[in-house]
């Protein structure tokens, strides 16, 4: 399933104000990343997403705090990797972040929990 990301300023757009940038960290053409999520509060900017590259299929993050423009270099994990994670979710306000997932750690993805971190 492709997902498609757009946001929308306040002011009128003149285009991108900068060029694709890979945020998942996985080594192209090796890891399948889908289900991206997106969460921007002021100049921090939240991606989530998933993919197999650990363990199975997980949930991961990567964030900026200067608009997109640098991101760090480790995404991290959101769920436990005990289980299959998938289809996250994103929140956020200044200060705090909040990612959601369904997760069958606890049976099996026809009936799957949601867990957040």
């Amino acid at each position: 399933m492709l997902g498609l990301l757009i946001a929308c300023g306040g002011e009128s757009a003149g285009g991108f104000v900068s060029a694709d940038v890979q945020v998942d960290g996985a080594p192209k053409g090796e890891v399948w990343s889908s289900d991206p999520q997106v969460c921007v509060s002021g100049s921090e900017v939240l991606v989530a997403w998933s993919d197999e590259r650990d363990r199975g299929q997980g949930v991961w993050v990567n964030r900026s705090e200067n608009g997109g423009e640098r991101w760090l270099a480790d995404v991290q994990r959101a769920d436990e990797g005990v289980a299959t994670a998938q289809s996250p979710s994103v929140a956020c306000q200044p200060g705090a972040a909040v990612v959601v997932w369904e997760d069958n750690r606890d049976g099996s993805l026809d009936v799957p929990n949601i867990y957040a971190r």
